[in-house]
């Protein structure tokens, strides 16, 4: 009864503020600086409507991407709206980057950036980290997405990540802001097997000036999806209200959501006992994969999540030339039911594809906050021009996991029963358990940063960096156990050269901090507090744009040291610690934009050599990193007949790499594969209204594969996934 009279006040305040909903008048240009987003129609949108040129690059505010020393994309909400779906991994927008590969599932939002893996936790919502969990992520009330290729804590700040890692790149989320014109909007989908879904988008500006703005954006999804018995159900509500005037600009977003997800399994690994059938110097082979709609959870397997969360940007101009600013945000999950295989993963025993099921059934809370106030301004020396940033900022993370022994089950505990991932369950015994909560880690950050952007004639010289300090505290039944402080400086440089206004080149060097990392439940040494490591990387690069084409390639290296992986010596494998490094070094192309007056392209391809470095384990050293392949790609084409219609088809190739089994004694192959998706959208005049229909084809042609993850895993596919939408403006 809670969670339906939260959603009913929320609504019901925003739905007041809109105050019946009478058209404003257009507006040209909504001009809010930084954070706050100018109206998408006054931006610098590439043909095809899929990528801007111009983005928020943290703490620095909004920037053309041929002024900045880094690789960086802005997809805008048509994007969005094209490829991505609430009930569908949020890896289905990232993967129109080549930087970007899929490692996740409706379950989880991981992905990798440049060889790094992420998820939610480390991706940025209107500049503020930790405002997003691990799991799925809704993307309705979003309007952009930025993603900068690369460590770039020196200009975005710092905040606390779980299970994750933010130096390979940084993924920054734009919330819906009401635009000049009214929006009223209802969108209706259907995905899958039989799962519906149903947005509703208004907005409304007022005031004198029009300089107040509401945007509410409200989700009721429910049903199964592509995955036999996999019922995904949501509702939520998120309201933005921003106000923009001659001296400052503020905005500030308040959500709440309610997401239940059962069965959908993906994710396994491949046991001691699938390495012993390969007997002495034999190559073990990975088993073929299953039908990607193949159930193969077990009864009661689910997550159900509860959250909210509010984020405040404000600028508030000082003097001509400076303004102060503050970005603060919360975020509260409760993850009340978390029941699935243990450590979220079945283990394959056999090429026959039977594994037990070893259970994990406990709960996890997540609550992150984070402020950082600054100042931006500009002084002139000479002929330079100088764009100042200094910001100070601090981020908190608290989280509770489950109390030992308020569940039966743990790592050694007796499987619960046996599955075939072809034919799914074979037996089970129902599951008896009422997890308790406990806190078991704190997080605590502070630091600052301090940009230097220099403007000279055709040059453009940025220097800076940031100082953070970090402690990072286990602990057990409310009682503190082992506590760890570390701080460090990473500096941030680099140098844009402009001949022409259609060509840069570029060449950078960033690191960035990450607070560490508390060794999980399902391993030996579980609590162990780990130190902070910093992310490196150099990166050369050019951009070419004109006629609405973008070409942009980098070449880069990235190191991060002290990596985590577990012990390959004897049997050991259940023991996580750090030793070495690991290296990318690799190359990228982008391209997007206009190709002919009614077609345009988007994609791009990445080489990247992935290896271990300077570790102590030498039979590692100058190996191929695992669950890295050398080769992504993204090949996408948009062709427009008419402004009313569009037809799309988006490719992406992942190639070959290795994973390692449980007894680390073997290496595996996971094979290439390439996936397609195929949508059309057309848009109709309805007494005088747009109504817009659509169809995605995800996985076009129905490709069973694995994807490699996190070194020893992999995730089964999902199958073909068709989305069918309809959109009306009233």
């Amino acid at each position: 009864m809670k969670k339906q009279l939260t959603l009913a006040v929320l609504t019901a305040v925003g739905l007041a503020a809109l105050g019946g909903l009478q058209p404003a008048a257009a507006q040209e240009i909504i001009n809010l600086e930084g954070i706050v987003v100018t109206d998408v129609r006054d931006r610098g949108i590439l043909p095809g409507g899929y990528a801007d040129m111009n983005g928020t690059v943290g703490i620095l505010g909004d920037t053309n991407i041929m002024k900045v020393p880094f690789s960086q994309m802005n997809y805008t909400s048509k994007l969005m709206e094209t490829f991505g779906a609430s009930a569908q991994p949020i890896d289905t927008v990232l993967r129109t980057n080549p930087s970007v590969r899929s490692a996740g599932s409706v379950w989880h939002s991981d992905f990798t950036i440049r060889g790094v893996r992420s998820n939610g936790t480390s991706m940025f919502l209107n500049g503020i980290p930790g405002m997003f969990t691990q799991f799925q992520l809704p993307t309705h009330f979003t309007d952009r997405v930025e993603v900068t290729s690369g460590p770039a804590g020196g200009f975005m700040g710092t905040g606390t990540q779980y299970e994750s890692n933010a130096g390979g790149g940084i993924v920054n989320f734009v919330s819906k802001r009401a635009p000049g014109k009214d929006v009223r909007r209802i969108t209706v989908q259907h995905i899958g097997k039989g799962h519906w879904a149903n947005y509703m988008d208004l907005s409304h500006r007022f005031g004198d000036n029009k300089e107040w703005g509401v945007r509410i954006n409200t989700e009721w999804a429910n049903g199964e999806m592509s995955v036999q018995k996999e019922n995904y159900k949501a509702s939520s509500v998120y309201i933005n209200v921003d106000r923009q005037t001659d001296d400052a600009t503020t905005n500030f977003l308040a959500g709440y959501r309610d997401m239940r997800l059962q069965n959908g399994h993906r994710w396994f690994k491949l046991s001691k006992s699938y390495e012993a059938q390969f007997e002495g110097d034999t190559a073990p082979t990975l088993l073929k994969p299953p039908s990607g709609d193949t159930h193969v959870g077990f009864p009661g397997m689910a997550k159900e999540t509860l959250g909210y969360i509010f984020a405040l940007n404000h600028e508030q101009k000082v003097s001509d030339n400076w303004k102060a600013f503050i970005n603060a945000g919360t975020n509260h999950n409760n993850l009340s039911k978390n029941t699935s295989g243990w450590a979220s993963a079945f283990e394959i025993d056999d090429t026959a594809g039977n594994y037990k099921i070893k259970v994990m059934d406990g709960l996890n809370r997540m609550d992150s906050s984070y402020v950082g106030v600054g100042v931006r301004g500009e002084i002139e020396t000479g002929n330079i021009k100088h764009n100042i940033v200094f910001l100070h900022d601090h981020s908190w993370r608290n989280r509770g996991g489950t109390l030992p022994g308020s569940t039966p089950y743990g790592k050694d505990t007796p499987p619960v029963g046996a599955g075939n991932i072809y034919n799914g369950i074979i037996s089970f015994n129902p599951l008896v358990s009422n997890p308790q909560e406990m806190q078991t880690a704190k997080q605590r950050m502070w630091g600052f940063s301090l940009v230097d952007r220099m403007e000279i004639d055709n040059w453009q010289i940025m220097i800076g960096g940031h100082y953070h300090r970090a402690t990072n505290t286990s602990m057990s039944k409310g009682v503190y156990t082992k506590s760890l402080t570390t701080s460090g400086w990473s500096p941030t440089f680099g140098v844009v050269y402009s001949p022409t206004d259609a060509f840069s080149v570029y060449g950078s060097y960033s690191e960035y901090f990450n607070e560490g990392e508390i060794v999980g439940p399902s391993y030996q040494n579980a609590g162990q507090v780990f130190s902070p490591m910093k992310t490196k990387q150099i990166e050369f690069g050019g951009k070419y744009y004109k006629d609405g084409l973008l070409v942009t390639a980098a070449v880069f290296d990235l190191k991060m040291p002290e990596k985590r992986f577990e012990k390959l010596i004897g049997d050991e494998a259940l023991t996580w610690f750090q030793d070495g490094e690991q290296r990318m070094k690799g190359a990228e192309l982008n391209v997007q934009g206009k190709i002919t007056d009614k077609v345009s392209a988007f994609g791009g391809v990445m080489y990247m050599d992935a290896k271990f470095s300077r570790n102590t384990d030498k039979r590692l050293e100058g190996k191929r990193l695992f669950a890295q392949p050398y080769w992504t790609a993204t090949m996408g084409v948009s062709y427009q007949p008419t402004d009313k219609t569009n037809v799309f088809l988006r490719g992406n190739y992942t190639g070959d790499s290795i994973i390692r089994t449980q007894g680390a004694k073997k290496e595996i192959t996971v094979p290439s594969y390439w996936v397609w998706d195929l949508g059309l959208r057309h848009t109709l005049d309805v007494a005088g209204h747009d109504a817009t229909l659509g169809v995605t084809v995800y996985n076009l042609l129905d490709k069973d594969y694995w994807m490699a993850s996190r070194g020893d895993q992999v995730y089964l596919s999902l199958p073909r996934t068709v989305m069918l939408s309809a959109q009306f403006d009233f």
